[in-house]
């Protein structure tokens, strides 16, 4: 009987061991909307031809969507792969000094791998970026959809240093590590940091943040240093920001 009863026992704290282990997850999101800067033609006499930056005043559709796939490997520890997709298409068409722009479609494929475990978050992802390189509208769409764009080396005063590129890779890694001290008081701090591969090898972004919770307040402090490749007149600056956030 006795024997019976620790096989029992045994068999149940198996049945809770495993039920206690999370199974895997898969999570899709999509979205998308539309994004005017000048919906009442305030801008209509903006010099837009000689800027060479259209895009940046007119209407654009966005989509985006995810796949999410995560792996809890236990308690304390969980895989989770991802790609994702956002994209941009701006619908003017003219003429940009002496270049036409019709379609200027930009957007940002990323796979992604992440461990998260005893306080960290560490993930590595492939960003890659695309545009339309025959069209001037398309690189200056994806400046202004996505601002470490601007940093790139494709950046010249406006347009593409090689018309026959239209991808940029890059490498985006962050590691962060979080310390609680109980459900709701946390402080995080780490780093982020963007690495272009091709068409050129350049960082373009380091940035270093840290964040703390308490008393239903949450504040994220983030330094951004962005630096650019050295256009077609061979200049090279940086830019720096400082975004404090309170939540």
């Amino acid at each position: 009987m006795k024997r019976a009863f620790l096989v029992i026992a045994v068999l149940g704290l198996s049945a809770l061991a495993f039920g206690q282990a999370a199974a895997p997850q898969n999570q899709i999101d999509v979205g998308g909307g539309i994004y005017d800067t000048d919906p009442t033609g305030v801008y209509a006499n903006f010099n837009k031809a000689s800027s060479g930056q259209n895009a940046k005043y007119d209407p654009s559709a966005n989509w985006n969507g995810k796949y999410t796939y995560t792996l809890p490997l236990d308690q304390a520890n969980t895989l989770k792969f991802a790609l994702a997709d956002d994209g941009w298409y701006g619908f003017y068409s003219g003429t940009s000094g002496t270049a036409s722009e019709s379609g200027q479609n930009a957007g940002i494929a990323t796979p992604t791998a992440e461990y998260l475990g005893y306080g960290f978050d560490v993930s590595l992802s492939v960003p890659i970026y695309y545009y339309n390189p025959a069209d001037v509208g398309g690189f200056n769409e994806l400046k202004y959809a996505y601002k470490e764009a601007g940093y790139f080396t494709e950046n010249t005063t406006n347009y593409p240093l090689n018309s026959s590129d239209n991808v940029i890779t890059t490498i985006n890694g962050k590691v962060f590590y979080k310390y609680s001290f109980d459900k709701t008081t946390w402080v995080q701090a780490g780093v982020a940091v963007l690495y272009e591969v091709s068409p050129a090898s350049w960082l373009p972004a380091v940035l270093p943040k840290i964040s703390g919770a308490g008393y239903g307040a949450q504040l994220d402090v983030q330094f951004d240093d962005y630096n650019a490749y050295a256009d077609s007149s061979s200049n090279q600056y940086s830019d720096y920001y400082l975004e404090p956030k309170l939540t």
